[in-house]
This record gives structure tokens, sequence and C-alpha cells, in this order.
């Protein structure tokens, strides 16, 4: 399956909240938005983070398993910190565990980037994966709960 291209969203993109995510964070992750200094034009509803106090935290994050929305199109909100090495956000069809789409991390991001992902019509179950690998200053990655598109 090819990948899709992913565009940034505008906010007048970003829909409702897509029900019944849940997460199954490692016990390095936390709630809240990161660092101090980081809540900046954050999404609504609960943020989950690596960085928990430290940037040498390291862990996994693995979302319930979703259905696409009937328009075929979500939102993933990601933050970073600003080294992205070891830092990855994969969305995955849940149904053959292959990757649609992994959100693009430049080390300039300093913002919540809201991600628009096309979904292939044969695509009905997502689940979302991230996985924080970094040690060093600056990396640590945040996400919250995938928002439905807006036409």
């Amino acid at each position: 399956m090819p990948f899709p291209k992913l565009q940034q969203a505008t906010p007048s993109a970003i829909g409702p909240p897509i029900p019944g995510v849940t997460w199954q964070p490692d016990p390095t992750w936390t709630t809240g938005p990161g660092p101090p200094g980081t809540d900046l034009g954050h999404p609504a509803g609960t943020i989950y983070n690596s960085w928990s106090g430290s940037d040498d935290k390291t862990g996994d994050i693995t979302s319930s398993m979703f259905a696409a929305p009937p328009n075929g199109c979500i939102i993933l909100p990601v933050l970073h910190g600003p080294s992205s090495s070891g830092l990855s956000v994969d969305l995955v069809d849940a149904q053959t565990r292959q990757s649609i789409a992994t959100a693009p991390m430049r080390d300039d991001d300093r913002r919540w980037q809201f991600w628009r992902v096309p979904l292939d019509p044969s695509v009905k179950q997502l689940r979302i994966t991230a996985h924080d690998g970094g040690q060093d200053w600056g990396q640590w990655i945040a996400l919250a709960d995938p928002d439905q598109c807006l036409p």
C-alpha cells in the first residue's frame, strides 16, 4: 500500500475527536504537554508525553484500535522536542499491521503539528504507535487523540 501524502492541517480543517481512542503508555510516559514552555497551540483533551521530567526518558505508547472515520481522513496531533532523533509516530492499519503513515519530524518544529492523513477506503481499523528512543537533550515526544478531518 503506498503511503498517503500528509499535509499540515490548518485549525479550520480539524474536526471533532475520534471517539473511543484509549492509550497504553509505558510507565515512563505521563500526561501533560511536556517541558515548561511547550504548551503552545495544544490540542483539546489529554496529552501524553515521554518527557516526564527529563529528556532521557524513553519508551512507547500505543493507542487502542479504533474505527476509521467515515470520511476517510484523520488529523494526527504531534509535538516533539528540539531534536527529533530517535522519535517516531506511526499510523497503522490495525488489521494488516502495515504502516499507513509516519508523522514527519523536523528539528525546527516548535509547535504542535496537526497532520492530515487521507486513508485508503480499504482501511477500516487504525492504531497509533509512538516511540521515543532518544536520551539526549530535547529528545521527547507528545501526542493527543486523533481528530476527524473537516472537508
